[in-house]
Formats: structure tokens, C-alpha cells, sequence
């Protein structure tokens, strides 16, 4: 009976560390980096955002003049423009610092921010298609992530 005790014990303390081992690989696995090869016409200076299913390439520069940024987001897939246009916070209709400029994803329309909040077309926040102003001729790129 004794013995029976000791190698319960011993299978007990071997479960409990392929547990931890298995914790810990699930872990592992949950943080990949699902980045796909950089494409051509996909700048430097752009950054993915996305997961396991897909993301885009996104570039966004803060415009203190339109208070606005103005962001260009590329197909990770075939490298194209999908978007590209001045983007404010969806709750405020105020741009964010460059610091802020974190993205998790695209979702067509929105960028989503580190901090979960949305970017959206500044469109979406005038009163009029005609008050969009103009685009900036040539927008930096310098600006390092």
C-alpha cells in the first residue's frame, strides 16, 4: 500500500508539471508574430497590424494643422492602397499624438488603436463632404515606430 502511495505521488507531481509545460506552450503560441513579407509598394515606415486571419499595413502621421491624422493603409495580400485619408477618434473628433499611433488592426473603415480605441474618416465627423480638407502634398516619412 505504501508503494501505491509513492507512485501516486510521483504520477501527481508529473501531471501538475506537464500542465505547467503545456501553460506555458499555449502561451508561447498565443503571442506569434503573424507579420507577412513587407511587398514592394508597402513603405518602410508602415506597420502591420492584424492576426492569424490577416491584417493590413498602416502608416498614419499627426497633421496639427487640419487636427487630423492623416493615415494610408495597404492589403497585406497584394500590396495596394485600400485606404487614405485624414482619420480622427471616433468619440472625440480629435487626432491623436504620434506616441498614440499604436494600431492592432483594420477593419475596412477603422484603425484600431493599442488602446482599443477607433480611428475613423474624419468624413464621418463633418457636416458637409466639402469641408474634408486637402490632403498633404507630400506627407512625412521619417517617422520611426
Amino acid at each position: 500500500m505504501l508503494e501505491f502511495v509513492r507512485i501516486s505521488r510521483v504520477i501527481h507531481w508529473q501531471l501538475l508539471h506537464a500542465s505547467y509545460l503545456i501553460g506555458a506552450l499555449a502561451l508561447c503560441a498565443c503571442q506569434c508574430d503573424y507579420t507577412p513579407e513587407r511587398l514592394p509598394s508597402i513603405p518602410k515606415t508602415a506597420v502591420w497590424a492584424g492576426g492569424p486571419d490577416g491584417g493590413a499595413w498602416i502608416e498614419c502621421f499627426l497633421d496639427t494643422e487640419k487636427s487630423a491624422n492623416w493615415c494610408s493603409v495597404w492589403d497585406d495580400q497584394a500590396g495596394h492602397v485600400v485606404a487614405r485619408t485624414f482619420y480622427v477618434l471616433r468619440d472625440t473628433g480629435e487626432p491623436v499624438t504620434e506616441s498614440e499611433l499604436q494600431y492592432l488592426g483594420f477593419n475596412g473603415v477603422e484603425i484600431r488603436l493599442a488602446d482599443r480605441r477607433l480611428l475613423e474618416p474624419l468624413k464621418f465627423h463633418l457636416t458637409e463632404e466639402a469641408d474634408l480638407p486637402p490632403p498633404p502634398v507630400d506627407p512625412p516619412r521619417e517617422r520611426a515606430h
